[in-house]
């Protein structure tokens, strides 16, 4: 498996700063492209709207194709611009901390120290952000461990971009807006919240 690991490291960060060029491709998947162009690497049978972020479709990666991947999807957009790949999330196969901590020390030498930290103070999950803009676009790259058996322990990686992610929420607000929908859900009457509490059976 580190036989493995070792050219998917070179081929996961490339070079480059937030003031020259947008570190925008991943493992060849380039944001901003038709998602047209990577079907042959595409699971299509999974292609559905992400439940999170109903305005992008979420579609799973053939992962046989990348040695050293344990699963990984591009998100594409279906309002503002349809079929425009807006981000890719990778797990790496290995679970190791140290595997982590290697990419970790390329990503900073790449770009530089992280903008935030996204993990626990615990340090069971740890994330980092980083942030890139260019003109009116931002691309921005999450990498994260964790040793919580239910996020499927790890390191992960994702990259988004940004600008393109925003255009496809807003898309979808104003759709709503016009059709008199609303995020803002249903309230719960107080009586009814004992229906959400574990009890014996």
């Amino acid at each position: 498996m580190k036989k493995l690991l070792l050219p998917l490291l070179l081929l996961l960060v490339l070079p480059g700063t937030a003031h020259a060029q947008l570190p925008s491709e991943l493992l060849g998947i380039v944001l901003g492209k038709p998602v047209e162009t990577y079907h042959a690497m595409l699971d299509m049978a999974t292609d559905a709207r992400d439940r999170d972020a109903l305005y992008v479709n979420e579609v799973d990666l053939r992962n046989e194709l990348f040695p050293g991947v344990r699963g990984g999807s591009i998100s594409y957009g279906n309002c503002a611009n349809p079929g425009t790949v807006v981000g890719v999330k990778l797990k790496l196969d290995d679970p190791a901390q140290s595997t982590f901590n290697a990419l970790y020390a390329r990503y900073e030498k790449a770009f530089g120290k992280p903008d935030e930290y996204q993990g626990d103070a615990f340090k069971t999950i740890i994330a980092w952000k980083w942030r890139f803009r260019k003109d009116n676009e931002e691309v921005q790259v999450v990498l994260t461990w964790s040793k919580d058996p239910e996020m499927r322990p790890g390191t992960s990686i994702k990259l988004r971009h940004r600008t393109l992610w925003e255009a496809e929420y807003l898309c979808q607000q104003q759709q709503r807006s016009r059709t008199g929908g609303s995020d803002a859900g249903t309230a719960l009457p107080a009586g009814q919240l004992d229906r959400f509490l574990p009890k014996a059976p």
